[in-house]
């Protein structure tokens, strides 16, 4: 992974050349496990992106922050474990960015720490779903790459006209990515219909989004992310002109 550097921003801690460790917490919607079926971590990766979608709408509403400004797409700068030498598994992310808006978290600390936990959710899985120059490589660029798209969705109106339309086209670029590999993807495990299980279902995965907005809502994702939270925990900071240029070393693309 690319390392971003970061400002030292009053007492809140700034983040060093290596990955933040955050909480291993349970998911709050029981929808993945620790060590799943891996087409299952593939396929939840599309599943929770929307949910972070809604997730990020509502927090922009409440922090009247943009909801395209409140993390950047790029290397993970949080992870809640590590993979094990010799276990034969990697800690692979489920929503894979760079780094929280330092607005937020001068101004919200609480709320940056629920967020960092929940971006810092990993799952094990064989290593192959999980390499930079394999599927999930190309499903991290997926995710960084369409931010700005899935800021688009409107979560508090229905699955319907633009709402649908974004939702779909998301839709198609995964299932677009999960089939190219696909092709010459050689692992006893891997299942393509498993994988892209939730392709089949668009306006479910819309709807999964607004739970994400209404756990906010509700404040059931601070209770959650925050409270269960280390002691130790503190709201970072990063320099996001650098996660940026980041990204552009990566040369995301859009798969569309």
């Amino acid at each position: 992974w690319i390392q971003c550097t970061v400002l030292a921003i009053s007492s809140l801690q700034a983040i060093s050349a290596k990955r933040i460790d955050t909480a291993v917490l349970t998911d709050i919607l029981a929808i993945d496990e620790t060590t799943p079926n891996p087409n299952e971590h593939l396929a939840i990766r599309l599943l929770k992106y929307f949910m972070f979608g809604g997730i990020l709408q509502a927090i922009s509403e409440q922090t009247h922050i943009p909801r395209e400004k409140l993390v950047i797409g790029g290397p993970s700068l949080f992870q809640d474990k590590h993979s094990l030498a010799g276990s034969g598994l990697h800690a692979a992310h489920v929503i894979r960015v760079c780094a929280i808006d330092e607005t937020l978290a001068m101004r919200h600390p609480n709320l940056t720490i629920a967020l960092q936990n929940y971006i810092g959710h990993t799952q094990n899985v064989p290593p192959v779903f999980n390499r930079w120059g394999g599927i999930g490589g190309a499903i991290d660029l997926f995710q960084s790459s369409n931010l700005t798209e899935l800021a688009k969705i409107n979560f508090t109106r229905g699955y319907a006209g633009r709402n649908e339309q974004i939702v779909k086209v998301i839709v198609e670029i995964f299932r677009k990515i999960i089939e190219k590999y696909a092709n010459g993807f050689k692992h006893s495990l891997f299942n393509l219909q498993e994988a892209t299980i939730y392709c089949t279902d668009p306006a479910r995965l819309f709807h999964k989004g607004r739970e994400g907005y209404d756990m906010v809502k509700n404040k059931m994702f601070e209770r959650h992310y925050f409270a269960l939270a280390k002691p130790t925990s503190r709201a970072e900071i990063y320099n996001s002109t650098v996660c940026n240029d980041s990204i552009k070393k990566m040369k995301c693309p859009r798969f569309y």
